[in-house]
């Protein structure tokens, strides 16, 4: 078995304070965990109002699993989000 980590940074422009950045990140957030069953968390840019930074992990069988995991991911949180993706990186540990 393998952990996948995915980190997913967006960018929201039409957020100009916190609150309006959680109105964005809460249901972003709570998808990808019911969707998946995975560890997601707000991993950075905490104080940046129009940046979003999140972390999944993931237990999957084989780096082919998990590259299959990683593009719904990706389908998901552009479903879940109008935040634009501007960078996406993926490990396995």
């Amino acid at each position: 078995m393998l952990v996948l980590v995915i980190t997913l940074r967006l960018f929201a422009p039409w957020c100009h304070s916190l609150k309006e950045k959680r109105a964005v990140l809460r249901p972003l957030l709570s998808g990808l965990r019911r969707q998946f069953e995975a560890s997601v968390a707000e991993s950075g840019r905490q104080d940046a109002h129009q940046r979003l930074e999140i972390t999944l992990a993931l237990l999957v069988h084989n780096t082919a699993q998990g590259d299959s995991i990683r593009q719904q991911v990706l389908d998901a949180a552009a479903r879940l989000s109008e935040a634009e993706l501007y960078e996406e990186t993926a490990e396995y540990r």
